[in-house]
């Protein structure tokens, strides 16, 4: 067994095990992928693949799958500890591993649960849902709400990120920052620098800003994931403003998701008659510490 990071033309050869497109997020800060081959017939074959993601002090195990033929081998227990390993060797805290019911739903040959659940992964977090939105959907429905939808993006209080002069975002991180700063654990200017600023937006009132749509893009893929505006007429002007830009991007033939985690987000796609499709999704998590002690008990057993 070989094992690397994925990056440019390697990683194109492991893809086909990315059944849901999880490789997008190697366009967030921070992320990695890790592959394993296997000799087969005298040439090295993908055999296993881990997408990971950093969020705050947690290392996210977002995607691991191994090919079928090769399960069994101990390929995924190798690229899970060198996924410790690297978020040890960043200052990290914990590694947390991301089961979604879209993966249960979809059966992959083996058991998600029954692989994380041991005595390092011990805690348990459910309080997550995801709601994802195909291209060929959010294409209809931009078809459907074009006229509303660019309505709100020529509305003269809402700007682009890209759109502001320094000054401005500085301006306006101080006044959200001054509405908003109770209502999340991220600081807006922490928010400000992880938005993608061609597609997130700001809403303003005479001088005042009051309301931001903040979304992080990965691949194709876009996450909002900060919503806070003064009230619910703003939210959807924001949304509808984001929508409307991406169709602009779907005319070019750019395809595009979306996936939501935040409830206030979700709840406006529900009000906007966007489809998608809803999963509950829980973290398994596991300190360093405990990964340290099983690694001891692991190599003396050898």
């Amino acid at each position: 067994m070989k094992k690397f990071i994925l990056k440019g033309e390697l990683l194109d050869s492991f893809l086909f095990m990315d059944l849901y497109e999880r490789t997008d997020k190697l366009g967030l800060r921070g992320s990695f992928a890790l592959g394993a081959t296997m000799e087969k017939e005298d040439e090295d074959v993908p055999a296993g693949i881990i997408v990971c993601t950093r969020d705050k002090d947690t290392l996210v195990i977002e995607w691991l799958y191994t090919v079928p033929e090769y399960r069994g081998l101990g390929i995924a227990s190798e690229l899970m500890f060198l996924a410790f390993e690297e978020a040890e060797a960043s200052g990290l805290k914990k590694v947390a591993a991301r089961i979604s019911e879209e993966y249960e739903d979809n059966d992959l040959g083996w058991d998600t649960w029954s692989f994380f659940e041991n005595d390092v992964f011990k805690g348990i977090e459910e309080d997550e849902t995801e709601w994802r939105i195909s291209y060929d959907e959010l294409t209809v429905i931009l078809e459907r709400d074009e006229k509303k939808n660019k309505a709100s993006a020529e509305n003269p209080g809402v700007f682009r990120l890209c759109d502001l002069s320094n000054d401005e975002l500085d301006k306006a991180r101080k006044a959200l920052e001054k509405h908003f700063k109770d209502e999340s654990e991220m600081p807006v200017n922490q928010g400000f620098a992880m938005a993608d600023k061609t597609m997130s937006f700001v809403k303003k009132k005479g001088d005042d800003y009051v309301g931001m749509l903040l979304i992080r893009k990965a691949g194709r893929t876009w996450y909002p994931f900060r919503l806070s505006t003064s009230d619910e007429v703003d939210e959807e002007t924001l949304l509808r403003a984001a929508l409307y830009h991406s169709e602009e991007l779907c005319k070019l033939n750019e395809k595009i998701e979306i996936a939501v985690k935040k409830t206030s987000v979700k709840r406006l796609f529900e009000d906007v008659e966007l489809p998608g499709r809803e999963y509950d999704v829980t973290y398994l998590t596991a300190s360093i510490a405990d990964f340290n002690k099983q690694k001891e008990v692991t190599d003396y057993a050898e």
